[in-house]
């Protein structure tokens, strides 16, 4: 089995695990770990690939660079700020740029997506995007209350124009991280959301077959299936669930009906915990890697290392036109997943 990468490695013993990758033809890892970890993948032959965080926060960033929900909510979400925050794209792009890896992945360029729980979901109407949005012509406190309305009224359709916004930030942060990379000699890389997703937080512009600067060279969907860990962010259980709940408790009947006019996927399980635990099955994965096969770029969806019906799920990827498979991520106790492989 060939074209295989995988999210981190043993930081204790790297260069036997680099040897059991080679075993299984795994070509390249992706934030392997320090120094050492990264020549042992070298010596072995695999590629090694960085990972940079689109807005993320550090301690003593000030209380400004947060996001704000339609409702007037200020807090962190999968611990990143405001996609509009300049220091924020400065400090990433900077990362990027000096990566110092053949290829560099790009991680939580978007907005917030409804898991955990609607955190920031229905955002951003910070001050930084609501002059933004007046400049790109958009009447801000107009589409604040259309958010508004969406998270408080059964039945009520996802603004299209809050789409539409979320999208442009989010494809113009893509645009200048690819550049940066590319400018320094590497790949560019991304990993979002499964393309049924994807729309909600500003990404359904990669799957669509353009070939702007936008556009990276390596695409990994995040297609986990059936991920335990909470909060499980990009993951379709999860990510699935939250929805299901966010629309059971605005007073939606129809659940599932209502999820499929939203993303055009009907979810196996409409009771939200179920689907959280039962998840989606191998199948899935085939038909979101189908449906990114339009994008133009080198298409690497990523799937959960813990998945008991991993070589199915492997399997699924590649009849939907996956040209790589990634593995996330590494840990000693996963390493059994990897035997499934042979």
């Amino acid at each position: 089995m060939s074209g295989l990468y995988l999210f981190g490695l043993d930081r204790d013993e790297p260069r036997k695990c680099v040897q059991t990758l080679k075993k299984l033809r795994f070509e390249a890892v992706v934030s392997p770990g320090g120094q050492d970890a990264a020549q042992a993948c070298r010596d072995a032959g695999l590629a090694v690939w960085a990972c940079v965080g689109a807005f993320s926060l550090r301690e003593g960033d000030p209380e400004s660079y947060l996001a704000e929900d339609a409702f007037g909510r200020r807090r962190p979400w999968f611990h990143s700020g405001c996609p509009n925050e300049p220091a924020l794209w400065e400090r990433s792009l900077e990362r990027a740029a000096q990566a110092g890896a053949e290829a560099v992945f790009l991680d939580g360029a978007r907005f917030a997506s409804p898991e955990p729980g609607e955190e920031l979901f229905l955002s951003c109407f910070c001050p930084r995007c609501m002059r933004k949005g007046e400049a790109l012509g958009y009447d801000m406190e107009k589409l604040r209350a259309d958010v508004r309305r969406f998270a408080e009224t059964p039945g009520a359709p996802v603004p299209e124009e809050w789409l539409l916004l979320r999208r442009e930030t989010v494809r113009e942060y893509f645009a200048a991280f690819n550049r940066a990379v590319r400018s320094a000699g590497a790949k560019a890389g991304a990993f979002v959301f499964a393309p049924s997703l994807a729309r909600l937080v500003g990404q359904g512009f990669v799957y669509e077959g353009e070939s702007g600067p936008e556009v990276p060279d390596l695409l990994a969907p995040m297609l986990y299936r059936r991920y335990a860990p909470r909060p499980g962010i990009a993951c379709l259980n999860a990510e699935y669930a939250a929805l299901a709940e966010f629309l059971r408790r605005r007073g939606d009947g129809d659940v599932p009906a209502r999820i499929e006019q939203i993303t055009g996927v009907r979810v196996p399980q409409a009771e939200p915990e179920r689907l959280r635990e039962e998840g989606f099955p191998p199948e899935s994965v085939a038909r979101e890697t189908a449906a990114a096969s339009a994008s133009g770029a080198v298409l690497a969806p990523i799937l959960q290392l813990d998945d008991e019906r991993l070589p199915e799920s492997v399997a699924a990827a590649r009849e939907g036109g996956a040209e790589m498979v990634g593995l996330f991520a590494y840990r000693r106790e996963f390493a059994r997943f990897l035997e499934k492989l042979k």
